[in-house]
């Protein structure tokens, strides 16, 4: 199969000779969907498909190990004292170093054996350097040829609480996510809270068992795990797979090249999965939605057009078979006149209404519960900065599923506008084409929250009967700006929500027990109502920009009939000579746009191998 930065370059080089037929036959909109693809394929191919894997679980489960023994080199810092608490990214790079990104915004370069000073509990006892993150760059073969960015997390369990809000953002643009487990012991409770906590945020999830070199009953244990599952996750456990390895004998046979330990270590399978099954996946779902849809402008614009002259050139009354074609599209533009949409808006807005208002007050009752749950443990409630960040990071959660619903709203609009008015797409023209998910960000340290409606509004394309929104996953952060109006504090464990305009948030010295419960549960009160609040004007404000970038698409589609119809009646107006001279230009015309598709076609089969 060609590489990704090859089949970007056809699909522009594809979308060049469409633009030529589009400006020839004066086909503005044509144009305009051909340089908006163009642009996006433009700052697709300057980002590189990129493909996110986080590696998530628990502290203390061999997380660091796995990642070292995955990649064949002591990247990240192993030792039995060692407990990771910042978040690191590692992708391919020629310097060999790394950057440390700090909460302030600055940043410094350092050397990859100085990363443990940053990254570790040992050597940043409580993030005293304020590090937010730190970017390893490594020459590694693997990630190179895939393009791969391995993100190693400290955990939703970790010691240091205050990172998990960077783990769940790393969560919500992960195009794959690992949860690492190790063979000594059936799931905690803990690692299934981050595992529905995971799963609440994004459904790419696969599990790796390791250190099945320490004990013979590790089968067992993978179905403990598994009837765990089933009882908290049904859905996920009927599809999900345990892969079993072991850091240990990996390890031996990179150091010592021993076939026998690499067999062991079940890591030939797993790197199978990972960076050619998985990665390939990844790679091919980012890279056949451009060429869809350079297929549907041609398809759309020039070759449905160009079938139906075909056909009333070889008629035996021409004429007749032009008339007929003008009351298609005067058809077609009374369909589209209709008003039929309006009322469906209104019908599937009040749905999801509804349902995002149930599931906010569903999660807000949870999150009471748990409140009180947590406040029997004193290591709880006697860090105060914890429970911040904990009301931060489940206010993050779930607005990322409030997120979920209005994919789903929006995907259901989407699906009936081009059932019934063949309406291929409701994207903000001005606001850029597409959006997927931002590596670029991730890779700088930079994490800025979208709103919702920014969200929605962008990239939603049907390709092969698949809906995909913003990629593979939610972009982080969703509504949680729009609804709190940007007052969620960010890398500080602090919640802090505008209330009467001014700004409430949870005391450091108020430690005891039930004064910290109390406010939390005030905290929560208010929430709830800011949140009930900004979510009727974003909803409202979702469906305002819906409703008129529908009807800018469909003045556009009544626009091509008239168009349409007018070229029409020149043709019937047209004596033997002129008609003649026609039907040849429509047949050179006709080979074009044959070997056009032709192109197109041959590109998708090679990206359909692989996916």
């Amino acid at each position: 199969m060609k590489n990704s930065s090859d089949i970007l370059s056809t699909c522009h080089a594809v979308l060049e000779k469409i633009n030529k037929l589009a400006v020839k036959e004066g086909k503005t909109q044509a144009v305009t969907e051909v340089e908006e693809l163009q642009r996006y394929i433009h700052s697709l191919g300057s980002a590189g498909i990129k493909t996110v894997t986080v590696i998530l679980g628990e502290f203390k489960r061999g997380k660091s190990s796995f990642i070292n023994a995955l990649l064949g080199e002591e990247i990240c810092p192993v030792n039995t004292d060692i407990t990771t608490s910042i978040v690191s990214q590692i992708q391919y790079g020629a310097t060999n170093d790394a950057t440390v990104y700090f909460t302030n915004q600055e940043t410094k370069t350092i050397k990859k054996e100085e990363v443990s000073r940053y990254v570790t509990e040992q050597e940043n006892q409580d993030n005293v350097k304020q590090v937010q993150l730190v970017d390893i760059m490594t020459n590694n073969k693997q990630l190179q040829d895939t393009e791969m960015i391995i993100v190693d997390t400290p955990g939703l369990g970790a010691l240091n609480k205050s990172h998990s809000e960077i783990t769940l953002k790393y969560l919500a643009k992960a195009d794959i996510i690992l949860f690492v487990s190790d063979a000594t012991s059936p799931f905690t409770t803990s690692e299934l809270e981050i595992i529905e906590t995971a799963y609440r945020i994004s459904k790419h999830l696969y599990f790796v068992m390791t250190k099945i070199d320490l004990i013979r009953g590790w089968k067992e244990i993978v179905q403990e795990n598994q009837k765990k599952l089933r009882q908290l996750l049904p859905e996920l456990a009927e599809s999900t797979t345990f892969i079993p390895v072991s850091s240990h004998y990996k390890w031996d046979y990179v150091e010592n090249q021993d076939i026998d330990s690499l067999s062991f270590s079940n890591f030939e399978y797993l790197e199978q999965l990972l960076f050619q099954e998985l990665q390939s996946k990844v790679a091919s779902q980012k890279v056949a939605g451009p060429i869809m849809e350079t297929r549907k402008i041609l398809q759309e614009n020039f070759q449905k057009p160009f079938f139906q002259d075909q056909k009333s050139l070889h008629d035996l009354n021409p004429k007749e078979a032009i008339l007929a074609q003008i009351q298609e599209e005067k058809a077609r533009k009374g369909k589209l006149q209709r008003t039929a949409w309006v009322n469906k808006l209104s019908e599937a807005h009040t749905e999801l209404r509804f349902g995002a208002k149930e599931l906010l007050e569903d999660r807000m009752k949870q999150l009471s519960k748990k409140i009180e749950a947590k406040m029997k443990d004193k290591n709880f409630y006697k860090d105060t900065n914890g429970v911040n960040q904990y009301l931060n990071n489940e206010l993050f959660i779930i607005s990322t599923e409030i997120d979920h619903l209005v994919d789903g709203f929006v995907a259901e609009m989407f699906r009936y506008l081009q059932t019934e008015y063949a309406i291929d797409s409701m994207v903000q023209e001005e606001d850029g084409l597409f959006e997927q998910i931002d590596v670029d960000a991730v890779a700088v340290g930079q994490f800025e929250r979208k709103s919702a409606i920014d969200k929605t509004m962008s990239y939603v394309r049907h390709f092969s009967g698949i809906i995909t929104f913003s990629s593979l996953g939610s972009i982080s952060g969703g509504l949680i700006s729009t609804v709190l109006g940007g007052a969620v504090a960010s890398g500080i464990g602090m919640v802090a929500l505008a209330v009467g305009g001014a700004i409430v948030f949870l005391s450091r010295d108020k430690v005891k027990t039930v004064e910290l419960l109390n406010e939390c549960k005030e905290i929560i009160r208010e929430a709830r109502t800011t949140l009930n609040m900004r979510l009727d004007k974003t909803l409202y404000k979702i469906q305002k920009e819906i409703r008129e970038t529908i009807e800018k698409k469909l003045k556009s589609k009544i626009e091509e009939c008239d168009q349409r119809s007018k070229e029409l009646e020149i043709r019937l107006n047209l004596n033997s000579v002129e008609f003649a001279k026609m039907k040849t230009e429509m047949e050179n015309k006709g080979k074009v746009i044959a070997e056009i598709d032709k192109e197109l076609i041959a590109v998708l089969k090679e990206v359909q191998k692989s996916s």
